[in-house]
């Protein structure tokens, strides 16, 4: 049996990928052993099923394990104001949220004691991931949840690859321990081989444990330098008034390629604060040349940015 899922089509259209059940069901597996996953899992989905972690991560994951999932609504604006009441009443254990789900719960509630008391208590797991998680939202919500995010990374193409454990989760700010079906490798450029493939993504392996530093495709040379957008939108991010920030490069007859930073707020932003947080933190290399207030992002399904359209907006 094979299966047929799209990529997230972050930078481009989305494309299909294909995996037999027997290497997803290995995948679930080694995910299960490293996190604890059981017959008393009772798995809470709101994920859109046509993309893998919405089929892998949130249905195969439990199903292997002999637990059980409960299928609420997925997740949108929406049905934001009621996730915690669905949640609740599905007396889940566990939960796969993205960083902007966690971002928006954030934005529209503060946990009251029922809640942090359900949270601590009966939430065993809350798993993050499918795009960064910002270190902001990772604290913001251990202090309003009292329950870390796990944080994890994977591909369409390659899987569930790592994944935090609960203590991990607590203090390090990683994607987690590589599973035990997954071989890595750190090769040229810093980019992450799974199996020997090429991910398009960058990273460091430390004591077992990887973190994700960018994207090859979207790494920008802007006079020679290499910036990669990653780290200037973390910083972005950091600075209060800034709920997401995402960077591209911008052709350029003089530089090669310019920074353009595209950040989400309200009208609170101001261009020269966040300029001046950049200069405090980066290297000059890698300060903003336009900053572009936007009311949001453009996201796809997932919650992931959608850079391709913004390379459109820039275009137009």
């Amino acid at each position: 049996i094979r299966l047929t899922f799209e990529t997230s089509g972050t930078t481009g259209e989305p494309k299909t990928v294909t995996h037999s059940l027997d290497a997803m069901e290995e995948n679930a597996r080694a995910f299960n052993e490293a996190v604890g996953l059981g017959p008393r899992t009772r798995m809470y989905h709101c994920l859109p099923k046509t993309h893998m972690a919405g089929f892998l991560n949130t249905i195969l994951c439990p199903a292997q394990a002999g637990g059980t999932v409960v299928f609420g609504s997925t997740f949108s604006a929406q049905t934001a104001m009621n996730f915690w009441g669905s949640l609740f009443a599905s007396k889940a254990n566990a939960v796969w949220i993205t960083p902007t789900i966690a971002a928006m719960l954030l934005r529209i509630e503060r946990a009251g004691p029922m809640l942090r008391r359900y949270c601590e208590r009966d939430l065993r797991h809350v798993f993050c991931g499918t795009a960064p998680l910002p270190l902001k939202v990772r604290q913001a919500w251990l202090e309003t949840y009292g329950i870390p995010l796990q944080e994890s990374y994977g591909t369409s193409e390659h899987m569930l690859v790592s994944v935090q454990s609960k203590e991990d989760a607590l203090t390090e700010h990683n994607v987690g321990r590589i599973l035990s079906d997954v071989t890595i490798e750190i090769g040229d450029n810093s980019e992450i081989l799974v199996n020997g493939t090429p991910t398009g993504d960058q990273g460091e392996l430390q004591d077992g444990k990887l973190t994700i530093t960018g994207r090859i495709k979207e790494l920008i040379i802007r006079g020679g330098f290499n910036v990669s957008p990653a780290r200037v939108e973390e910083v972005l991010r950091n600075i209060p008034c800034i709920s997401d920030a995402a960077v591209i490069g911008q052709l350029d007859e003089f530089w090669g390629e310019k920074i353009v930073a595209f950040v989400e707020g309200g009208d609170a932003i101001d261009a020269t604060t966040l300029s001046v947080g950049c200069r405090d933190v980066l290297p000059q290399s890698h300060w903003p040349d336009r900053i572009e207030v936007v009311d949001k992002l453009p996201r796809n399904e997932m919650g992931k940015v959608r850079k391709g359209e913004l390379l459109r907006m820039l275009a137009e």
